[in-house]
């Protein structure tokens, strides 16, 4: 999921969101239905759970960089200003990705047999509502960002019932979002049995729109987390020392153990709280130079490594015939080089430019509005 550029951003986040990604490709380039439950592999099939940290954060950074547009209450400039942006930022990589996978399909470079033609993918993928219940992503990890547009469209109003002076409206979203991550469990888990067993809330099939109510609740989990952020309790908590480190230390625990799925999620929230004032060593460790670089990368990475992950299982099974020894390590080796390669060049060639243009083509059109603000005050008779 992409991190947002601002001068509200938290170096600390941005270094999460580094060790999120990383932690995804390694997650999808290593793991199989097939494995045994050792501390390991327990700690690799909860790799998936990135995701919902994704969500979590794009919900906090939201809220921290754009909440002050319906501070005040709804604009329907402020709104098309605040979802312009978020399509200059997601979509040029996005549209890249999207476009490159559909040409890899149709050539038959890797085959993919869905059920839907290839051309109507195509359109539900660029205008990203295909995991609404629509289509299959092309570029796989593309369905969480079909996700996150609907959030966006809908920030204005979890902003609004989140952040109500009373704290009732808070709660009960907070609530009603752990309501919904729980009750996925229950249905990815015993009632839907596509997954490996410890995968409680590993729901990104189209078919009934659920992964859209799996990011709606995690991005209020997000809004909440910057609410409490702003009270006098959430700015002692992010800064103190002891209970960051255990935090941490107790959602490691937590990885070991199967089926610890929403317990994990439900402590995301207080983890980007601790790490929130960059304040903690936690924090501190993770605004170094690499991290902090990774996490710049890190929506990148999340998109190139979709492309890559095909060639890296036709690799995992070819290297067998050939006596190579560890053929998923060497596979998943060969598919973190490429993707780290791919993604840097991705991040300075296509990311950076097109958010870049997308905030030119913006930026003179607010200006405009302005101007034409100013105007009409001057114009307004005086002492009404």
């Amino acid at each position: 999921m992409p991190n947002e550029s601002s001068k509200a951003q938290i170096r600390a986040l941005t270094g999460l969101r580094g060790i999120a990604a990383a932690f995804v490709v390694v997650y999808h380039f290593l793991s199989t239905h097939h494995f045994s439950h050792n501390p390991a592999n327990n700690i690799l099939q909860h790799g998936y759970l990135t995701v919902d940290l994704f969500f979590v954060l794009s919900g906090f950074v939201m809220a921290l960089n754009y909440g002050k547009l319906f501070a005040q209450g709804f604009s329907r400039h402020a709104y098309a200003g605040f979802l312009w942006r978020r399509i200059a930022r997601v979509y040029p990589l996005y549209l890249v990705m999207t476009v490159t996978a559909f040409i890899i399909f149709s050539t038959g470079l890797v085959v993919f047999r869905p059920e839907h033609p290839l051309w109507r993918l195509l359109i539900s993928n660029l205008l990203m509502v295909q995991a609404w219940g629509v289509d299959w992503s092309l570029d796989f990890p593309g369905w969480s960002i079909s996700t996150e547009w609907a959030a966006y469209l809908l920030f204005p109003v979890l902003f609004a019932v989140t952040m109500k002076r009373r704290w009732g409206a808070a709660i009960a979203a907070g609530c009603a979002s752990l309501a919904a991550l729980g009750a996925l469990c229950l249905y990815v888990g015993p009632l839907a049995p596509r997954e490996p067993a410890n995968a409680l809330l590993n729901l990104w099939f189209y078919f009934d729109g659920l992964p859209v109510v799996r990011c709606l609740a995690g991005f209020t989990l997000g809004i909440l987390t910057f609410r409490v952020f702003g009270t006098g309790w959430g700015q002692r908590f992010a800064r103190h020392q002891v209970t960051a480190v255990t935090l941490i230390l107790v959602l490691l625990a937590m990885l070991v153990v199967p089926k610890t799925d929403f317990a994990i999620v439900a402590l995301f929230p207080l983890l980007i709280l601790s790490l929130a004032a960059d304040a903690t060593a936690p924090a501190r460790a993770l605004t170094s130079r690499p991290l902090y670089f990774l996490g710049e990368i890190s929506y990148s990475v999340y998109l190139v490594h979709g492309l890559i992950a095909p060639w890296v299982i036709d690799l995992a099974a070819y290297l067998p015939s050939h006596h190579v020894g560890h053929p998923r390590l060497v596979a998943a080796a060969f598919g973190i080089a490429a993707t780290s390669l791919v993604s840097v060049a991705a991040y300075r060639w296509i990311e950076v430019p097109g958010r870049r243009w997308g905030r030119k083509f913006f930026e003179p059109a607010r200006a405009n509005r302005a101007s034409d603000q100013r105007r009409e005050l001057r114009a307004e008779p005086s002492g009404l």
